[in-house]
């Protein structure tokens, strides 16, 4: 399965204001309040789908995005991963925040999400993304993230991570079936490490003085989550609202 998705916000007086909006045959996208939910029409991700999303918010517009479920990535015939290239392109003083709930990889399944994200001075952006390593009670199948983010035009941020069933205790830990990061820019919490019975996390300062990358690995999904808020909780995006002016 294939198709494109869209998003073209803009700010009306300190609301959100849908300016275009199409979706694709398995995603589709349903607003309530000022936030924009992402809602799965079939059974996807599996092998063989390739899936685009663009977002684009005018100056000064600030946007929430979430999502009502998990994205259980699935095999497909064959071998061919399924495929979502995420676009983002932020104007001056717009505000993002990304916050769907976590990828889940699947026995046998093949991942591939692809993000790039292009902010103008003065734009901020809270980008989160989890992924638990295969459903209760199975191996996990293999998952691949590459997140390149760029500011005023210069580069900001080139991060990928690729897990399956032999790399994932390597790289989140024994017993750790939960990775997260967040790419935090404007109002950023403090550089740190957070250690937890359950999880660890550490935020990371970039090349600019107001960006970070919080990295994260917990026994389970719950966990995760915790360590992330815990972690980012000096910066206005974890459980506020966009700053949107109401």
């Amino acid at each position: 399965m294939r198709g494109n998705a869209l998003l073209r916000v803009s700010d009306a007086g300190g609301a959100l204001r849908i300016d275009d909006l199409r979706c694709a045959p398995s995603l589709a996208m349903r607003r309530a309040g000022d936030d924009v939910y992402l809602v799965g029409t079939a059974a996807s991700p599996i092998g063989g789908d390739e899936v685009a999303l663009s977002l684009e918010l005018a100056p000064g517009a600030s946007l929430r995005v979430r999502s009502v479920a998990a994205a259980i990535a699935r095999r497909g015939a064959g071998r061919r991963p399924a495929r979502l290239t995420i676009c983002a392109r932020l104007g001056e003083r717009a505000q993002l925040w990304w916050e769907p709930e976590p990828g889940v990889a699947s026995a046998g399944s093949t991942m591939v999400v692809r993000t790039e994200i292009s902010l103008a001075a003065g734009a901020r952006v809270w980008w989160r993304e989890e992924v638990v390593l295969g459903r209760f009670g199975e191996p996990p199948g293999r998952w691949i993230s590459a997140l390149h983010a760029e500011r005023a035009g210069r580069p900001l941020l080139h991060h990928e991570v690729a897990v399956d069933a032999e790399s994932g205790p390597a790289l989140a830990g024994p017993g750790h079936r939960a990775m997260g990061s967040v790419l935090a820019v404007g109002g950023v919490p403090e550089p740190a490490v957070a250690h937890a019975e359950d999880g660890v996390a550490v935020v990371l300062p970039l090349e600019c003085d107001d960006a970070v990358l919080i990295s994260a690995s917990a026994r389970d999904h719950p966990a995760l989550r915790r360590l992330l808020d815990a972690v980012g909780g000096a910066a206005e995006a974890p459980g506020s609202a966009p700053a949107t002016g109401r």
